[in-house]
């Protein structure tokens, strides 16, 4: 016990990189929480919109941190917890027990034996967890922050998100190297980009226009615009620390499927796969499973 507390202590700062299990809650009766994920995103925007205003005239950047600072959080961002508080929202954790990741050892994924996984929603006949919005928002602030304040390149954002994978948010912590939150940090970019800026033929259309010194709201926020198959980890297959745990990871699941009755092998939806890399392009080696160029 005290073992386990001392590395608890001395990656304290890191364990909001939870992990979630995109098969066991993959259930028919799931309900879409669109509409409500909607409704939390253009609540924080209209929000910051005010903020903003209240301060007297229009700041771009300042913007951009008011959102910022109304959505995110240290462990867990704030819409995260508000998707899990909502009763409008079928949300569903399931326990690390109980999970894909039940045989994981503390040696292979520490973190896992320490703090419950995130929760799953659903969008269409996607089912996202709640640590994908978390991405979205806080990673896609940071490489916004990379390329737009730093003078860096999209290269150094997807490096910059690939090394979190690599060690605080993935491997070193819980063994997990998650495709999906790389796709949400990607797409999060866009939407930083896309939060404010100016009207009109070559421009993209914004949320958010400055007119005569005051923010207003030009058009709202739909999750159906920027979240993709990438996003499901059933989908877009994680990689793991060792050979060992995918096989762990692989038994579990395929176990799941044939009390079931229906295909739960990474990728769920082979055919996703040509519309993933299709989607992200240029991108997608490095945002898509390994998998799905097999």
């Amino acid at each position: 016990m005290l073992f386990r507390l001392l590395v608890l202590g001395s990656f304290s700062c890191t364990l909001y990189s939870t992990e979630i299990d995109s098969y066991t809650s993959r259930v028919p009766d799931f309900r879409d929480g669109l509409i409500e994920l909607n409704a939390i995103m253009n609540r924080h925007i209209n929000g910051a919109i005010e903020a903003a205003n209240d301060e007297g005239r229009c700041d771009d950047q300042r913007l951009r941190d008011l959102l910022q600072k109304s959505l995110g959080g240290f462990f867990w961002t704030t819409f995260e917890n508000e998707v899990i508080e909502n009763p409008l929202i079928d949300s569903r954790i399931t326990e690390v027990s109980d999970s894909i990741y039940r045989d994981f050892t503390f040696f292979e994924s520490f973190v896992l034996q320490m703090v419950p996984l995130g929760a799953i929603t659903r969008i269409g006949d996607l089912y996202i967890g709640t640590d994908k919005y978390g991405h979205f928002l806080e990673e896609g602030y940071n490489f916004f922050n990379i390329i737009h304040r730093d003078n860096g390149t999209i290269e150094d954002a997807l490096s910059f998100g690939e090394k979190g994978e690599r060690e605080h948010f993935g491997l070193q912590t819980t063994g997990i190297y998650s495709y999906g939150d790389l796709a949400a940090d990607f797409d999060g970019l866009r939407f930083w980009e896309l939060l404010v800026g100016k009207v009109g033929p070559g421009y993209p259309e914004p949320y958010v226009i400055c007119q005569n010194g005051k923010y207003k709201k030009y058009r709202s926020f739909n999750w159906k615009h920027y979240v993709t198959a990438a996003w499901d980890e059933g989908m877009n297959c994680n990689g793991y620390k060792t050979p060992e745990m995918e096989e762990k990871v692989n038994r579990r699941t395929m176990e799941l499927g044939q009390k079931r009755g229906v295909r739960l092998t990474c990728p769920i939806a082979p055919e996703q796969c040509k519309i993933m890399i299709d989607h992200y392009g240029i991108f997608a080696n490095r945002l898509i499973t390994p998998k799905c160029f097999q």
